[in-house]
């Protein structure tokens, strides 16, 4: 009896060491997606960490809950040893992490055994395409595509010069930026890809109603209505610990984006010198795409334009949340959206 004691104690340090082993040297194979884990095996390696709370058991041990990702999805932790640098940890901080995959209440679950912080001095070493889901349009090839579309379809010259500039000077805020916080293309990338959707099929739909009803829709100001109707959801987001613009902005809130957007809309074009009526009608598309009820606007869309504008946002949004491949960053999960889209 003594001896298996002894035995087990014994295992139980060699295991405790080599879990300190691993928290303070690099691991080259320091990563394994979440999604592929199952109950049972172990893991270890550089993750995201999200949503963490401290919180007491019923036997009154302190511990931390919260959620851990990678690129392929999200899984929640529990850690029964509670550190204070880590529960004031940010969210989407990066961290090396030792346990194992358990089960709770029917679903997967890793048990923590150790956690910290990555820095300088741990010579950490890890691939940031492990930990972010990426946007369909994503880095220069997705910029690219964006100024394909607005040299294809904006014929008039002062409509062409918003989008460029606005495309210019917020590139690394187009390339990192998701669409949303939780819902829809809430990934890397997600704004970009998201108005790359809703140009291309709005503007289909307007040339195709003007052809086959003699409409006189404005293809040029839908279109650039449509790249620029989320832009001003770029002052939602700041980097994270890796420069990665995915950490929502502390006490910001998506229901104001399409008045910030409008009126940085219209203060580039008013300084370009563009005439009023055309910037009143740019303005009423992009603070109407959610139309009067949604995320206080309180503005109707008054063109047909914005009426399509309107439409296709809310359809793109339904479409990603309800068969999208991708994961949220924030649960991992598909987003829910409400009747008229989402933020």
């Amino acid at each position: 009896m003594i001896v298996n004691q002894v035995q087990t104690k014994m295992c139980d340090e060699e295991n405790r060491m080599m879990e300190e082993k691993t928290m303070t040297t690099y691991n080259p194979c320091g990563h394994y997606p979440l999604n592929d884990c199952t109950v049972g095996m172990s893991l270890y390696g550089y993750y995201l960490m999200r949503d963490v709370r401290g919180f007491t058991t019923r036997d009154g041990n302190r511990c931390l809950r919260g959620v851990i990702s990678d690129a392929s999805g999200s899984m929640p932790f529990v850690f029964f040893e509670n550190k204070e640098d880590i529960a004031e940890a940010k969210e989407f901080t990066t961290v090396y992490l030792v346990g194992r995959i358990t089960e709770y209440n029917g679903a997967k679950q890793a048990t923590l055994s150790r956690i910290r912080l990555t820095g300088p001095q741990y010579g950490d070493a890890y691939n940031l395409d492990d930990l972010y889901p990426r946007a369909r349009y994503s880095g220069r090839y997705g910029m690219g595509i964006a100024m394909r579309l607005i040299n294809y379809w904006i014929k008039d010259e002062e409509y062409l010069a918003v989008c460029q500039f606005m495309l210019n000077a917020y590139q690394e805020s187009w390339l990192s930026c998701p669409a949303s916080f939780a819902s829809h293309h809430a990934i890397v990338g997600g704004l970009l890809t998201h108005s790359i959707e809703v140009l291309y099929q709005a503007t289909t739909l307007a040339q195709k109603y003007n052809k086959c009803y003699h409409y006189d829709i404005d293809v040029g100001l839908l279109a650039t209505a449509c790249l620029l109707h989320d832009i001003g959801k770029i002052h939602c987001f700041e980097e994270d610990d890796n420069g990665v613009m995915i950490r929502p902005v502390a006490d910001a809130s998506m229901e104001n984006h399409a008045f910030v957007g409008a009126m940085m809309v219209r203060d580039l074009a008013s300084s370009m010198g563009m005439g009023k009526e055309k910037q009143d009608r740019l303005v009423n598309l992009i603070i109407s795409h959610h139309s009067s009820k949604y995320f206080g606007t309180g503005v109707d869309p008054a063109y047909r334009e914005a009426a399509i504008l309107s439409m296709i946002d809310n359809l793109d949004c339904h479409i990603d949340v309800s068969f999208g491949d991708n994961p949220s960053l924030r649960t991992g999960k598909r987003g829910q959206i409400g009747s008229h889209g989402a933020a």
